[in-house]
């Protein structure tokens, strides 16, 4: 596959000041494609999941 010069990097999210923890369930990453499928990924996933979801996403 020839390279896209697209890139991963890992994140890390905080609550804000002043706000709740992120609930276990909580939808941090919404993709919506074209076709309408949205892809809905959690606060809980594993790094090791969301990468592997958003390349085959590319």
């Amino acid at each position: 596959m020839a390279s896209t010069g697209v890139s991963f990097a890992p994140a890390v999210l905080t609550p804000e000041p002043g706000r709740s923890e992120l609930a276990a369930d909580a939808t941090v990453i919404t993709v919506e494609l074209a076709s309408g499928t949205r892809l809905k990924i959690g606060a809980q996933a594993s790094p090791t999941l969301v990468t592997a979801a958003l390349q085959a996403l590319r």
